[in-house]
């Protein structure tokens, strides 16, 4: 759990809550301009990553209302699933796989 509190400390003091949720809420529409803005802020952070992960899983997300939505609700659940399994496997690789920058 120290773990879970240091990474969301370091996120949060880098970026600013304010500024975390514009990237949550910006990965709705584009995961580009996220990427493109972290990649500006200097060298690879695990903060860094942290907000590109966050942008990418809310934009996958997003795309499988959208797919459910303009499609078949089918669709959107299978898509949903895909996804969240992508997300899962992502999200295990950041908090397993030792940083570069430790």
């Amino acid at each position: 759990q120290w773990l879970e509190h240091d990474l969301f400390a370091k996120v949060v003091s880098t970026f600013g809550v304010h500024t975390l949720g514009l990237k949550a809420i910006s990965g709705l529409a584009d995961v580009h301009a996220v990427t493109l803005s972290v990649a500006g802020m200097g060298p690879v952070s695990a903060a860094g990553a942290a907000a590109v992960l966050i942008a990418i899983a809310v934009n996958s997300i997003a795309k499988s209302a959208y797919a459910g939505y303009a499609g078949a609700s089918r669709l959107g659940l299978l898509l949903l699933v895909f996804n969240l399994a992508a997300i899962a496997v992502a999200a295990a690789a950041f908090f397993l796989l030792p940083s570069r920058n430790a």
